[in-house]
């Protein structure tokens, strides 16, 4: 059967094109606007106006968060977010974040963690409410740096190194790697841990070392992985209080709960180890052996993160570039393509040996460009190394391979460059005003541009002649002073002296009125109502008229035979597909009627054979019941037969006696498959020699 095509509707195709634009452009305008409002929104870092900032977010991975402590909304924390005096700091699932203090202290809080910095004339407190702390003071000339958590307090020396959290039932583990940390128990006295040591402080004030601490790896350690393969990393620990016989476990793994434990080393006599991983992140933790999973003193643990080298791609300067100037040092632009991390900032290097020893310029951006202005003539090599911003960081070298470039001055000026537009471009002169922009390469020399547009291809006469101080200039239509035709344009500029520099390349350019659009409104009026009488007809199967009157659709609308011929095409399919689909509905109707003849057979065929079952039933349970007292008879006539020996006129009842349990003898068999067979009635019972 063919399927019914729709009958098309002829609309003017320049105003239907224009809606479409208009309103996809307002779709996508107004998704777009939602998108930036909620990314704003998702992203708002909020700051404040009168007050200055105690320091600042280092780093942060995931969903890390800052409120103000006056206040009860959260915002999102980003890389280089002022931090404000009584701020508090969470982090999230997998996420952490570390904060730079401006006299060198900072501090790393793990995941699910929270902390309130407070900074008065005393120090910098830092109380942590829950989860786990690192945090590194400077070597000196800084203010006191104090831990409060689970009510006990850690005072850390200039130099020191913890790492510190809560256990949740009132007891703070301390973990000192560099330094010395004053400990004062909620309900105790002050006591010293010097690096090298872990120790948990209990609820009651007691202070009790642990039976091993880690000097290396920190415990927190990014590194980067730029051989490929595994890195190796080393461990070293120191154990207190442990029996001769006794050894320490370290196990290692790639989530914080240590569900599947990747490596587990016992090492016995010896104080380091070297364990090599691959690139990912890594939890680690030590502890003596006899210390089982179900004992509730802490491990002494860290995290390792092994990165990936990012990939770097030069872009500027190219490999041989060459930089002219006369009087002022050229701006050069480095700039590459990296990938995008917020805990990734990137360092420029520019030195005069291909060695990269002893740099004239060392610079770090957060970005993938660099602007610098005070190299002087010679040749130069430059080159980017990736730097991994964050706290108790070891990161492995690895650089770009160094570029030359090389920078010369003479006492000419440079050919300038021009932009846009480019070698015949063409501009179109709206009946709105508009704007045409006209570009060119910034010089290093130049102290004004002069910009010429006119009809001769040397700019003899030119029309506009435009002196501008940026490396652009925008023509305005409203202004008039260009029609319809062909244009030249260049432009020259001048440096603080007065000298000008070469005229750049001569472009052309050609601007013209906007095309005329028929009007189509009359015709598209009468063809749309010559096609809804053809549809009118052709429902009505007043298929000539119908076919008329599409062809004086097509001539409305000044359509060419071919374009007729489809509108003619449609409206055959309409009526051929009505032909068909009732001739089809003819068939599926006598086909239905044989499909009921069919059943109406198998139903009576079906009934004759149940009835037929029925009988079969019926006539073997009367002839059982006939056997069954055949049966009972005979067993009488056994119980009076006489005995064998004994002669039995033939005419006596004792001689019939003996005929019949002569009989009976032979049919038992038989009434005990009957019996059986009845239940089932799957089968007739099989004829015997012995039916009546």
């Amino acid at each position: 059967m063919k399927k019914k095509r729709s009958i098309p509707l002829v609309q003017n195709p320049r105003n239907e094109l224009l809606h479409h634009v208009m309103v996809s452009t307002v779709c996508l305008l107004g998704a777009g606007i939602s998108v930036f409002l909620f990314w704003q929104n998702l992203n708002l870092t909020m700051t404040k106006q009168n007050e200055a900032p105690i320091g600042s977010i280092l780093f942060k991975e995931r969903l890390a968060q800052r409120r103000f402590g006056d206040r009860t909304a959260w915002d999102t924390l980003k890389n280089n977010s002022p931090i404000y005096n009584n701020d508090i700091i969470h982090t999230g699932n997998l996420s952490e974040a570390a904060v730079l203090f401006p006299g060198g202290d900072r501090f790393e809080i793990w995941e699910n963690s929270i902390v309130q910095i407070t900074v008065n004339a005393q120090g910098t407190r830092l109380n942590l409410n829950g989860g786990n702390i690192n945090i590194q003071t400077a070597e000196q000339g800084r203010a006191p740096l104090t831990l409060i958590a689970a009510g006990h307090e850690v005072i850390l020396d200039s130099g020191s190194l913890i790492s510190a959290g809560t256990e949740g039932n009132g007891s703070l583990y301390v973990h000192v790697v560099e330094g010395t940390a004053n400990i004062t128990p909620l309900h105790g006295i002050q006591q010293n841990a010097e690096a090298g040591t872990a120790v948990v402080v209990t609820d009651k004030g007691v202070l009790r070392k642990l039976g091993v601490a880690v000097l290396q790896p920190k415990p927190s350690v990014r590194m980067v992985n730029h051989q490929g393969g595994r890195v190796p990393v080393s461990f070293a620990w120191k154990t207190a209080g442990l029996r001769r016989d006794e050894s320490i476990r370290l196990e290692i793994a790639q989530d914080r709960t240590f569900t599947q434990v990747s490596k587990q080393f016992d090492p016995t006599d010896v104080s380091d180890l070297r364990v090599d991983l691959e690139s990912g992140t890594w939890y680690w933790r030590i502890y003596p052996i006899s210390q089982t999973e179900d004992t509730a003193e802490p491990k002494v643990n860290g995290k390792i993160l092994i990165l990936d080298p990012p990939w770097l791609s030069p872009v500027s300067p190219a490999a041989e570039k060459i930089f002219t100037y006369r009087v002022n040092l050229p701006l050069i632009t480095f700039s590459w393509d990296s990938p995008s991390r917020e805990d990734l900032s990137y360092q420029v290097l520019v030195a005069d040996n291909p060695r990269m020893e002893r740099p004239v310029y060392t610079g770090t951006v957060a970005g993938n460009s660099l602007m610098y202005s005070g190299l002087e003539a010679g040749t130069w090599y430059w080159q980017v190394k990736p730097v991994f911003t964050g706290i108790l960081n070891e990161t492995a070298g690895y650089a770009m391979s160094p570029i030359p470039f090389s920078i010369v001055q003479n006492g000419s000026l440079s050919t300038p460059e021009l932009l846009v537009p480019l070698q015949g471009d063409l501009f179109e002169l709206e009946p709105s005003e508009n704007e045409w922009f006209f570009s060119w390469k910034a010089a290093a020399e130049a102290d004004t541009y002069t910009v010429q547009i006119g009809t001769s291809p040397d700019l003899r006469n030119p029309l506009i002649v435009r002196q501008v101080t940026n490396n652009y200039f925008i023509y305005h239509t409203q202004e008039n002073l260009l029609s319809q035709g062909d244009y030249f344009w260049g432009m020259v500029y001048t440096d603080k002296e007065g000298t000008d520099a070469p005229i750049s390349q001569i472009r052309s350019f050609r601007v013209r009125l906007p095309l005329e659009t028929p009007d189509y409104g009359a015709p598209i009026a009468q063809a749309i109502t010559e096609i809804e009488q053809a549809k009118t007809w052709a429902l009505q199967h007043e298929w000539t008229a119908a076919l008329e009157a599409y062809k004086r659709a097509g001539a409305s609308m000044g359509f060419s035979e071919a374009q007729t011929q489809i509108l003619l095409e449609s409206i055959m399919a309409f009526r051929n597909d009505s032909e068909t689909r009732t001739t089809a509905q003819e068939e599926v109707q006598a086909q239905l009627a044989e499909k009921d003849a069919e059943i109406t057979r198998l139903l009576r065929e079906q009934q004759a054979v149940n009835e037929t079952a029925q009988n079969q039933k019926a006539s073997l349970e009367k002839r059982i019941s006939q056997l069954e007292t055949e049966n009972q008879r005979l067993t009488r006539a056994n119980q009076t037969r006489p005995h064998e020996d004994s002669q039995i006129p033939s005419n006596s009842d004792t001689y019939l006696d003996q005929q019949a349990y002569t009989e009976y003898q032979k049919s038992p068999p038989r009434f005990s498959y009957l019996k059986t067979f009845l239940p089932n009635q799957e089968a007739s019972a099989p004829p015997s020699e012995h039916d009546p």
